[in-house]
């Protein structure tokens, strides 16, 4: 089957996985579909997914060609998808499927060169084929939110990054509680919220005063486990420059006042932890799937390379 793909436009490679055989062309109608994509800010047709596989069902090469796009997605920084294919048959015999999907979201940029989408895929896949379901779905949501993150007003895609790693957080990193000083306070604050409701019956009778000082003492957990996501593979989101209260405080905001309150619309700190905490979620991403190999990097406004294990602390 032949996977005409939406939003990406190089990277031409040949490879084998397992029993299937995979090959990403490009020819110059999609290197013209590259520069309209970029001048017009749509995705736009362009590169084809070959695979085959003796012994498949169209239904199995269909699901494997979504894998392979969703992983391609979270390298490339953007969505990728396909609205059309070609099923090949018995010599020449041919059809062509239609179907709208989503996933063509414009993300937060390339962390992985598309010269090395073949080494990427060699080093991912294995990893994803050996993931149990429910983490593929989980995957599978952060990608599409990290990718709508690229676009769009500031306030909304710091919210939706926050939103992205508090969900990671609660799912991969269950386990996480207040420290003896913070357990100590939270008993004396239950005591005193007992005494002044038995002393004010009236005051709070749905309880929503004192529930919301007791609330309070789940962003300590919260943010350990967003740390504990980075420790989970190695990563020091501090080292990384993510500023998880920062990240906090934007989102916040965002849920109660609908915008940044006081943020200036040029490039600023907010603009930056956005940035920071885009990069930080694709090396995790990257990382749980066992990637290792070179990543893209910015330095001072200039893109390099560097091997994604120079992220990971001692």
């Amino acid at each position: 089957m032949n996977f005409i793909l939406t939003g990406l436009y190089e990277g031409d490679f040949t490879l084998s996985d397992d029993k299937w055989v995979i090959e990403l062309c490009s020819g110059s109608e999609a290197v013209v579909n590259k520069k309209a994509s970029q001048g017009l800010k749509i995705p736009l047709e362009g590169s084809t997914l070959k695979i085959s596989a003796d012994g498949k069902s169209r239904d199995e090469h269909e699901r494997y060609a979504m894998d392979i796009m969703l992983l391609l997605s979270l390298a490339c920084g953007t969505g990728i998808t396909c609205h059309r294919w070609i099923l090949y048959w018995s010599g020449d015999q041919q059809l062509e499927l239609w179907r709208s999907r989503s996933g063509e979201e414009i993300g937060p940029g390339p962390i992985i060169e598309q010269w090395n989408l073949k080494q990427y895929l060699e080093k991912t896949l294995p990893a994803w084929h050996e993931m149990p379901e429910e983490e593929k779905k989980i995957l599978r949501i952060v990608i599409a939110h990290l990718n709508n993150s690229g676009t769009g007003y500031l306030d909304n895609r710091l919210f939706q990054v926050a939103q992205t790693w508090e969900y990671l957080a609660k799912k991969w990193i269950p386990d996480a509680e207040l420290s003896d000083k913070e357990k100590d306070l939270k008993a004396s604050l239950k005591i005193s919220c007992r005494q002044w409701r038995k002393d004010n019956p009236t005051a709070d009778p749905q309880g929503l005063i004192t529930d919301r000082v007791s609330k309070a003492f789940d962003w300590p957990i919260l943010r350990r486990q967003i740390e504990g996501l980075g420790a989970q593979v190695g990563l020091n989101l501090l080292t990384l420059g993510i500023d998880i209260d920062h990240l906090k405080d934007a989102r916040d905001s965002v849920a109660h006042s609908i915008t940044l309150e006081g943020v200036s619309p040029s490039s600023g700190p907010h603009h930056e932890l956005l940035a920071r905490a885009q990069y930080g979620l694709q090396l995790l991403l990257l990382l749980r799937l066992k990637y290792s190999g070179q990543v893209v990097n910015y330095e001072d406004g200039w893109s390099c390379r560097k091997h994604i294990n120079s992220f990971i602390c001692s």
